[in-house]
């Protein structure tokens, strides 16, 4: 799922600069726990997007897994798992339809094998 957007769902960039120019700075600020009013803030997104990965995870009789999801959602993800590697911020590049690889080292740990690729596009 998408992060939810609260008063600011389906209005344009500039819809919002003028409607809701309160919300548009505490959604730009670094504050990961700022929420939109009526929305989610990034870190309830992260929560979930972690919550559904030891969720898909948990069940071990499959080795490989492809999970797809937007961009913000993947830098948030990794963001949970890697905290403190600093490319994991809202500035990160996700181009669309690339790929990164995760690999779990055991239960509890993982290891970026590979970040934001994109060789399908040749």
């Amino acid at each position: 799922r998408e992060i939810k957007l609260g008063v600011i769902e389906g209005l344009t960039s500039d819809e919002i600069k003028v409607s809701h120019p309160d919300q548009l700075a505490g959604w730009r600020s670094p504050d990961l726990e700022f929420k939109i009013k009526g929305g989610e803030s990034r870190m309830d997104v992260r929560r979930r997007a972690l919550a559904a990965l030891a969720d898909i995870t948990a069940d071990d009789t499959h080795t490989d897994i492809a999970i797809m999801t937007h961009g913000g959602t993947i830098r948030l993800l990794l963001g949970g798992l890697f905290p403190d590697d600093t490319r994991f911020t809202a500035k990160l590049p996700v181009p669309n339809t690339s790929y990164t690889v995760l690999a779990a080292d055991d239960d509890t740990s993982w290891r970026l094998e590979s970040l934001t690729l994109t060789p399908h596009l040749g």
